[in-house]
């Protein structure tokens, strides 16, 4: 209300008048806010510049007495170095007992620091340095001092240093006055400048005002004017121009706007449309009532064997030869409501897929067609089909020695013999043993899937040789409990990025393999080569040939060519599921190169990195 009635008043007063009451007032309020702030504003600057200047010359004087001959009369040197400088300088002993001053008699003043303890003497025993400001009654004026503490021949001893706050005053008293000055001298020339530039704006936004009408009104015959040379054409109420450019203005922005708008979200609906469906994974198919396919993505069309382009528009039961598909768009169509069913796609190679079936409806509710996204399960199928076997493998697994350790100490609980029993326990321990080798081995390898997966493991050049030693220091154990000899053919110099620790886990795991499953006192034989941009290293043994149906399965978790030869060796089926592992996150192979009677060859390839 307070607002409406001021315009009410202001409206049909003159440009100028309106400007007037607008500056005036912050005019006012900017000088009251000058004339009182920038006093304490000098007189801190003005401080802080006394106080300055007061510590260089109580240093200035420290450095003279330092300097001052034993015959030299401190009290006048005090009272002639205060005269030059125009500033009182006392100097004292840490008790407060004055020796020299240059205004007055030091033996008829006071102890400082007896009865009145001087705030500037305090702090400069304390800090060094001590700043007060207060009245002197020595001298009967407002006063600022500055102590500092300096040592004289050994002896600590303090010297002060004022002026009289009389040229603050002053210096303050001046800036407000010329501050008066400005101010007038800046109202005389607003004022007038208000009232020129008032005439010049009045007359020209009034024709802009009568040429904004005729816009909003949908006349836009006559455009706005060149008002270039139209400056001293009078002057005229504002007020017009407002109403004239609001009109003006609400008119043409709710056309363009509501125009601009509807384009807008029209063209950024169906540029959002087109990349969803090019980047979708998922199969989109949409479907109107008269069994014409709208719309189809690129990955949609991929799965059912379709040419995309040519498939648009045309009817879907002639273009879609999967049955299971067209049953679901029937079902859909017929029954008018969602469906979500699993299908599967092919005959040789089977894909399988995750069919969500939607009714469309438009903005009135009225169904117009219907929406299918397919998504791709198949590898989710595999992986539980996997996972399947994976947990059949490793029931099996763990509940061999699990079923043995308990028949081993129910019957150690019976009343049997002492060596009888313990035989029986040793058993149990043996089992226990393999059963945690077999967890181990679960836990590396799913460490070792866990760097694959996540790509946090690091490759490095590294010397081949050194990796290969350390391997075969690792297995020395088992090359003298078998009784086995290992030979290498290596180039010393031969290198090749890998992650260290894995690589010779690999090694070890191929060589237990080796040692376990060779003749006795055999020979087993590493050589490292290169060959077509590839680093071969080869773990040769002599032993029991791998049937060729078995070379691939020997990497599967659990496998074994001979279980009972793997029950006596001890392995748990897992080392070299781990070494295929260890090979795929070097992006490297490892297979059977060949297995005969005279000798068994595994390969582990490496990528060269030059």
């Amino acid at each position: 209300m307070l607002v409406t009635g001021l315009y009410n008043r202001m409206r049909n007063k003159p440009l100028f008048l309106q400007l007037l009451l607008f500056v005036l007032p912050i005019y006012i309020i900017g000088f009251g806010v000058q004339y009182y702030f920038v006093g304490p504003f000098i007189e801190r600057f003005r401080l802080d510049e006394v106080q300055r200047h007061l510590s260089k010359k109580a240093k200035l004087i420290s450095l003279s007495i330092n300097s001052l001959s034993k015959e030299t009369n401190l009290q006048e040197f005090v009272r002639k170095s205060g005269k030059n400088s125009d500033i009182r300088i006392t100097i004292m002993d840490t008790n407060g007992v004055v020796f020299a001053d240059s205004e007055k008699d030091p033996s008829l003043m006071e102890n400082h620091r007896n009865q009145f303890k001087r705030k500037e003497i305090e702090q400069s025993i304390k800090n060094g340095l001590g700043v007060s400001q207060r009245y002197s009654t020595t001298i009967n004026e407002d006063m600022l001092y500055v102590a500092i503490l300096k040592d004289y021949n050994g002896s600590p001893f303090i010297i002060r240093t004022s002026e009289s706050m009389k040229s603050l005053y002053v210096s303050i008293d001046r800036a407000r006055n010329r501050i008066i000055l400005i101010s007038v001298i800046i109202m005389v020339v607003v004022i007038p400048s208000v009232i020129f530039v008032s005439s010049l704006i009045t007359r020209p936004l009034f024709l802009i005002g009568k040429a904004a009408k005729k816009i909003s009104a949908g006349d836009m015959q006559d455009p706005i004017p060149n008002l270039n040379n139209n400056w001293f054409l009078g002057t005229e109420e504002i007020h017009s121009i407002i109403i004239a450019l609001n009109d003006m203005a609400a008119e043409i922005k709710s056309r363009i706007d509501a125009i601009t708008l509807e384009k807008n979200e029209q063209k950024n609906i169906l540029n959002f449309i087109r990349i969803i469906q090019r980047t979708m994974s998922e199969g989109l198919f949409t479907i109107d009532f008269k069994e014409k396919i709208t719309s189809l993505n690129q990955a949609g069309a991929d799965y059912l064997s379709l040419d995309r382009k040519n498939s648009i528009g045309k009817n879907y039961n002639k273009t879609i030869k999967d049955k299971s598909f067209k049953k679901i768009i029937k079902t859909i169509i017929k029954k008018k409501r969602s469906i979500t069913k699993e299908i599967k796609i092919g005959k040789e190679k089977k894909y399988y897929f995750n069919v969500n079936g939607k009714i469309l409806k438009d903005q009135d509710d009225k169904v117009v067609g219907c929406l299918l996204v397919m998504t791709d399960i198949t590898k989710l199928k595999q992986l539980e089909a996997v996972r399947r076997v994976f947990v059949a493998n490793v029931s099996h697994e763990l509940k061999t020695p699990i079923t043995s350790i308990a028949g081993y100490i129910e019957t150690a609980l019976d009343d049997i013999p002492s060596d009888t029993k313990n035989d029986f326990l040793r058993k149990s321990l043996n089992q226990t043993t393999r059963l945690n080798s077999i967890i181990d081995d679960l836990l590396r390898l799913s460490r070792i899937e866990a760097l694959e997966d996540e790509n946090t493991f690091s490759l490095l050049k590294q010397n081949l040789l050194a990796v290969i030693d350390g391997s075969i220091e690792d297995v020395s154990a088992s090359l003298k409990k078998f009784n086995k000899k290992i030979i290498i053919e290596c180039p010393k110099t031969l290198s090749a990025k890998i992650d260290a620790q894995l690589f010779r886990e690999a090694i070890n795991n191929l060589l237990e393999n080796a040692i376990k499953y060779s003749f006795d006192d055999s020979i087993i034989y590493i050589k490292v080569k290169r060959k077509n941009g590839s680093i071969n290293i080869d773990i040769i043994n002599q032993g029991e040939p791998i049937p060729k149906e078995s070379f691939d399965r020997i990497f599967q978790r659990f496998y074994r060519v001979d279980k009972s030869r793997s029950k006596m060796t001890g392995g748990t089926g897992l080392g070299l599921a781990i070494v295929k592992h260890i090979a795929l996150v070097h992006n490297a192979t490892i297979r059977v190169l060949k297995s005969n009677e005279t000798n068994t060859v595994f390969r582990f390839s490496l990528l060269e990195n030059k």
